[in-house]
């Protein structure tokens, strides 16, 4: 049975806070690394400031403290042709290493439900969305 308390506390503080979205982004950027299929996406990349980036996005988007304020994903992702089969690749990472902390189920599906309709704004060829 879920405890009462933890139905009070927003995603973000299931996620175990700041301490907790750092791991988690951490053991997906090593995930990405070695997976061939989308490394070379992230080649010539400063993976320090792209997991401060990534930390502060995920702690924003699922209801933390952090405002994120840099280059819109449009922006950012725009001169990557990234396909759609690796958009879903990139947040089977982000799953895998959700559930690899022992985040809950339902939490790993609250955090793809808000990821997903960002696809339309990270894939360039509309026939792909």
């Amino acid at each position: 049975m879920e405890n009462r308390n933890e139905q009070n506390l927003s995603l973000y503080e299931r996620l175990g806070g700041k301490n907790g979205i750092q791991s988690a982004v951490k053991l997906f950027y090593d995930k990405i690394k070695d997976d061939s299929r989308v490394s070379h996406y992230f080649q010539h990349v400063d993976f320090t400031k792209l997991m401060e980036h990534q930390t502060i996005f995920l702690s924003f988007a699922s209801g933390g403290p952090n405002y994120y304020t840099g280059k819109s994903l449009t922006q950012s992702h725009e001169h990557l042709n990234i396909t759609s089969e690796h958009f879903d690749d990139v947040l089977g990472h982000l799953a895998d290493s959700l559930i690899e902390l022992r985040v809950t189920g339902r939490d790993i599906v609250q955090v793809l439900a808000l990821l997903l309709p960002l696809r339309a704004q990270m894939i360039k060829d509309p026939k792909e969305r």
